[in-house]
């Protein structure tokens, strides 16, 4: 295996190593202990599992191509390990709890909140009567609530990239200054309206949904070295809102166009 990088596998059954040992080299058997996208092998007769490695990630949902039950994922990052005799390379196995709570929590309970805000003040302004806009004026107005919610969360995102490249764990501190860096580019959605409004709104959303896509799928070659292992949702979703905004332009202009053809042809 690569000595660049390692992982760690356990078992509690006994292992049939053969007279030879043979099994035990390796000899007769695939070299499955480089494969980091399985959770348990069957190897010497037991069943080891996947316990540890140097560099790993917390995750919140499953991978449509690689179904595990863990919510964590091992890397495989390269790590420098001493030649030395009698040194010592020591891995963090307990992290703080903002390495995880931050980013997997904090930021998006604020992206939620204020998305939810931002609909509930819509909603109650459209209710009020003519008479009683005054009352209006007590109200945020939802974009202010939206933008918010949005710089909030990418201002969590990247002290959490901060936080934890102080604690040496870069490779996380990559992650979520990059998603800090997507969260920054929605949290400039807000100030684009009025004249033109629309087509920089589309061109912001095309420009997040590109950019989440790339970033993931070069995290996960960097993580695992092979882009298409996992997948960002939001830029799934990013895509969606893409595809759906650039159809409804293009029906818009068509119709635009058609209208145009009929005036022209009866004036």
């Amino acid at each position: 295996q690569d000595p660049a990088y390692f992982t760690v596998w356990g078992t509690n059954d006994t292992p049939i190593i053969g007279k030879d040992g043979s099994c035990a080299r390796g000899t007769d058997a695939e070299d499955w202990w480089t494969e980091f996208k399985v959770e348990e092998v069957n190897w010497c007769g037991a069943v080891w599992t996947q316990v540890g490695a140097p560099s790993w990630r917390y995750k919140t949902v499953k991978n449509w191509r690689h179904q595990t039950s863990k919510y964590w994922d091992f890397l495989e990052i390269p790590v420098p390990l001493p030649a030395e005799r009698e040194a010592l390379t020591t891995f963090i196995l307990k992290t703080p709890w903002y390495h995880f709570c931050l980013y997997m929590v904090v930021a998006y309970l604020l992206q939620s909140v204020g998305l939810l805000l931002t609909s509930l003040s819509a909603f109650v302004l459209s209710l009020l009567p003519p008479d009683k806009l005054h009352i209006a004026w007590n109200i945020p107005p939802p974009i202010h609530i939206l933008a918010c919610g949005l710089v909030l969360s990418a201002a969590t995102l990247i002290l959490h990239s901060v936080a934890v490249a102080t604690d040496g764990a870069h490779h996380l501190a990559l992650e979520s200054g990059l998603a800090g860096l997507c969260a920054t580019i929605l949290a400039a959605l807000p100030l684009y309206k009025g004249l033109n409004g629309g087509s920089v709104v589309m061109l912001v959303v095309i420009f997040y949904a590109v950019f989440d896509n790339l970033h993931w799928a070069m995290l996960s070659l960097y993580y695992w070295h092979d882009a298409f292992y996992s997948y960002s949702i939001s830029g799934l979703l990013g895509i969606a809102l893409m595809t759906m905004l650039i159809g409804l332009r293009q029906r818009a202009i068509s119709v635009s166009n058609k209208l145009l053809r009929e005036d022209q042809m009866r004036y």
